[in-house]
């Protein structure tokens, strides 16, 4: 993933690990930065006030805009698409000819979550 935040964070890890990041770093990066801007709006560390901040947060990620839906807590976070390939930049393959996909073009709506949970009950 391109970009001046994504590029800093990758910078500064491989800087501090000698490595470069795995997705599970990022991932709790942004997590964790969720959590306090979340528990910073709540004013407050009682789990049903964070929970609220979660659900109004909208957090500007490594990997693309996050929101949080009321309906089940999912972040919604957008994918990447593209072919892997030999990247002489990198020791490793990356995707090339990639594309994003917003969380909203590809996760389900909240009517069929309702209407799968109803279908269940």
């Amino acid at each position: 993933i391109e970009g001046d935040r994504m590029s800093k964070f990758t910078e500064q890890f491989r800087a501090k690990y000698n490595d470069y990041p795995a997705d599970w770093a990022i991932m709790g990066y942004e997590g964790m930065q969720i959590l306090a801007q979340a528990i910073q709006k709540a004013g407050t560390l009682e789990s049903d006030a964070i929970v609220k901040a979660v659900e109004q947060t909208r957090y500007d990620g490594l990997r693309g805009p996050i929101t949080f839906r009321g309906l089940d807590h999912q972040g919604t976070v957008g994918s990447y698409i593209g072919t892997v390939a030999k990247n002489d930049k990198y020791p490793f393959k990356t995707l090339t000819g990639v594309k994003y996909l917003p969380a909203e073009s590809i996760w389900p709506s909240p009517a069929e979550i309702e209407q799968a949970r109803a279908a269940v009950k």
